[in-house]
């Protein structure tokens, strides 16, 4: 199977997480450039790809706010056109599901489906 990128534009949201920074890793080897949108500013000591010539942050990327993600997309030409976009991002929040909440559920509903449909 040939899994060469070269040249070819991707996005990765949790780019910089424990999956996906492993995701932006495989892309980059094999040629692609990768934006990574986050909404905080990400630490080039903890994730190293930032450092990387053809890995592009985006610090400041809310990824459940529409007008975000709208934003940050409509800012990607100067890589060439998108060639794919992968995502993610994601969480979760550790505990017993008794003491879990409707907000418990609508956090994590914002954070793993709304931020992958935007």
């Amino acid at each position: 199977m040939d899994l060469a990128f070269d040249g070819r534009h991707v996005v990765v949201t949790g780019g910089a997480g424990a999956l996906g920074s492993g995701v932006v890793s495989l892309l980059v080897q094999r040629g692609a450039t990768v934006d990574v949108p986050d909404l905080r500013q990400i630490d080039p000591e903890r994730f190293t790809l930032a450092r990387h010539e053809r890995v592009h942050v985006a610090s400041g990327v809310d990824l459940t706010s529409q007008s975000d993600v709208e934003s940050f997309y409509a800012g990607l030409d100067a890589d060439g056109p998108l060639w794919a976009s992968i995502h993610v991002a994601g969480g979760f929040a550790m505990g017993p599901i008794e003491s879990s909440g409707a907000e418990d559920f609508s956090a994590m509903m914002r954070l793993n489906a709304l931020s992958c449909y935007l």
